[in-house]
């Protein structure tokens, strides 16, 4: 890019030229060019602009109080940025012009104080672009790990970009209607949510992997959920919850929560592992903020946690509410409502592998469970549940007497819950009613806050996502009642293990550890692991594990669905 330049072409320094040339932040505290005093809508670090390693220029919104727009449109990852594009910060706009572009006649600055003019009717195609990206267990440049470029492809958000090995990386649009199958190699598709919160921020993306689970060469698409997402960093529950995501693999159809919006994104799936959203998508979702999407048959279960971290929802009751799933895929509301107490902020709507029994767990402290029947969900006689005062020990605060995360045994009516809060695994029984009795606890040595659960398809194995240190465990579950720990393994990198699902081979997990809680500083976090299955269940991360998620800073990515390939 040398030889190009920010040509100021409105605002209070209409006229001024910044020479791009290596990396350079724009702002009311920086010096030199960078200083835009004249202009009180510019934070003091508003935006960075930095070339890449293939010569690409990108332009990244450092968290400003204004936000930074690219072509009138409002920035949430690094964007790359080519001649003609024009970037708004505060009350200014400048515009990328090259070294063969000499101001013409007639082609003069706006004045002081002018409109900008209307961007470009679409944004170009992006451009080759290479992402640098640290060694393991180091800082990463923020910057550098979040350079994504963004295109719209028939009204769909649409991100696709190839990483080597330890390579450049290089950009290109893939598109979103392609129904053929899978590229040669290629497994399967792991795809997660990106949780913008901003207005239609929110998408869901969609990561291409091979036989060993291997996310490089890298390719990812993104497609917009229609809706917004959520934030927390303060550990305050908002994201406390499981199938944000769901693939119902019969229909072809991937079910996806808008925590901010209060609706559901229905996606057709393609063989290739392609999203076209259903006609109507997204639909109302019952409630406030939903958090959980869990399928049987032609009904969707969907948990509205009245929790968004964006809105003051204090005082709105949580939901746990039915829809039949159309032809299409479209979603229509049947049988009651159910509410829970507001604050009591479910987290599930996992549903067995009967397809007539369903759970949540609750920050308020109760477990609830159902039975589906044909006119929607039935509360369990002995719901809402405490959880069994042997859990904890004597004088244990009752605010922290909850669990989180549940799994269905395939092989005899039991769940597994993570009792996050002591560090242990809980076990319960559950009948034809949805009546939940306790059968024991047991601990999980190494584990923090093991919050998540998942089982093997045949019900031998429970592993434990451990989000306080940033571990996984493994359980044996020889005798289903009785898990015995084998493994507590500790994930490359920093961050909070949150959400992971099995490749259908058995093969392989893949989780998410986004940058969830306090703990973890800004850079670290935010990366897809793969953990290898050894014969006996135990993992092993690989050396290429994990990537990093293209998303900001303060970003929280969640959720996980897993698609088999060829």
């Amino acid at each position: 890019m040398g030889g190009y330049r920010l040509r100021v072409i409105a605002g209070s320094a209409t006229g001024m030229e910044i020479p791009v040339s290596g990396e350079f932040v724009i702002g009311r505290g920086e010096a030199g060019l960078g200083n835009l005093q004249g202009d009180r809508g510019i934070s003091r670090r508003h935006a960075r602009v930095y070339t890449v390693e293939s010569g690409a220029l990108v332009v990244e919104d450092l968290g400003s109080s204004n936000g930074t727009k690219v072509n009138g449109r409002a920035i949430t990852v690094a964007r790359v940025i080519e001649p003609g594009d024009r970037i708004t910060i505060g009350h200014t706009t400048l515009e990328l012009v090259g070294s063969d572009q000499p101001t013409q006649p007639g082609d003069r600055p706006a004045p002081p104080g002018a409109a900008a003019p209307p961007p470009p009717a679409a944004p170009p195609a992006p451009v080759p672009v290479g992402l640098a990206s640290g060694p393991r267990g180091h800082r990463r440049t923020p910057g550098a790990l979040i350079a994504l470029a963004i295109a719209l492809l028939a009204g769909v958000g649409v991100a696709a970009y190839l990483v080597g090995h330890g390579r450049s990386k290089t950009v290109t649009l893939s598109s979103a209607l392609n129904t053929g199958p899978l590229p040669s190699g290629a497994q399967g598709v792991v795809y997660i949510e990106s949780n913008i919160a901003t207005p239609d921020g929110n998408s869901v993306l969609a990561f291409q992997y091979g036989t060993e689970g291997d996310l490089r060469p890298l390719h990812i698409t993104e497609y917009l959920t229609g809706g917004s997402g959520s934030a927390d960093l303060t550990d305050s529950g908002v994201l406390d919850a499981d199938q944000h995501l769901w693939l119902d693999t019969p229909r072809h159809l991937l079910f996806a929560v808008n925590q901010g919006s209060d609706t559901i994104a229905v996606f057709h799936v393609s063989t290739s592992g392609a999203l076209v959203p259903v006609e109507g998508s997204p639909f109302p979702s019952g409630g406030k903020a939903p958090v959980s999407v869990g399928v049987s048959g032609d009904t969707a279960i969907v948990t509205n946690k009245a929790q968004d971290g964006i809105r003051n929802l204090t005082n709105v009751n949580p939901t746990y509410a039915t829809f039949h799933i159309g032809p299409d895929g479209e979603l229509t509301p049947f049988g009651p409502v159910i509410k829970a107490p507001p604050g009591y902020s479910p987290t599930d709507a996992m549903v067995a592998p009967d397809g007539k029994f369903v759970m949540s767990t609750e920050e308020g402290g109760p477990l609830r469970a159902f039975e589906l029947g044909p006119n929607g969900l039935i509360q369990g006689p002995n719901s809402p549940l405490q959880p069994d005062p042997s859990i904890f020990p004597r004088n244990f605060d009752p605010a922290k007497k909850w669990g989180l995360g549940l799994s269905a045994s395939p092989r005899a009516k039991l769940v597994y819950i993570g009792m996050a809060t002591v560090n242990k695994i809980a076990v319960y029984r559950y009948d034809n009613r949805a009546n939940l009795t306790f059968v024991r606890v047991v601990d999980a040595p190494g584990a923090e806050l093991p919050c998540w659960t998942l089982l093997n398809k045949a019900g031998t194995r429970l592993y434990t996502a451990n989000a306080g240190n940033n571990t996984m465990s493994v359980f044996d579950l020889t005798d289903p009642s009785d898990p015995k720990w084998l493994q507590t393994l500790h994930l490359h990198g920093d961050g909070n293990p949150w959400d992971m699902r099995m490749d259908p081979s058995g093969k392989m997990i893949f989780l998410i550890d986004p940058r969830a809680r306090m703990n973890v500083p800004p850079g670290y976090g935010q990366g897809l692991h793969t953990l290898l299955i050894n014969a006996d269940g135990t993992l092993t991360e690989p050396s290429y594990s994990p990537i990093t998620v293209p998303v900001g800073l303060n970003v929280n990515p969640f959720g996980m669905a897993v698609l088999g390939g060829n």
